[in-house]
């Protein structure tokens, strides 16, 4: 095996572990800090919808600012 060869596998280890840490980091984001502010909240006795992923509660504020409108 040519060092060329050898050495064509630490780019792709390098890109992948990148793209590895940025799905995490976007997880943590979209997922694990809602959650964990939602849990600090109830555990202060302040009660609220429970979060849905990605698109929260956007169909319920939607229909409560109709409701104000209205």
């Amino acid at each position: 095996m040519s060092a060329l060869a050898k050495n064509m596998g630490e780019p792709i280890t390098i890109i992948s572990s990148l793209f590895c840490m940025c799905l995490l980091l976007l997880l943590c984001k979209l997922w694990w800090t809602p959650i964990r502010i939602q849990y600090r909240l109830h555990m202060q006795g302040i009660k609220g919808p429970s979060y849905k992923f990605i698109c929260g509660n956007v169909k319920r504020s939607l229909k409560q600012a109709v409701g104000f409108i209205r």
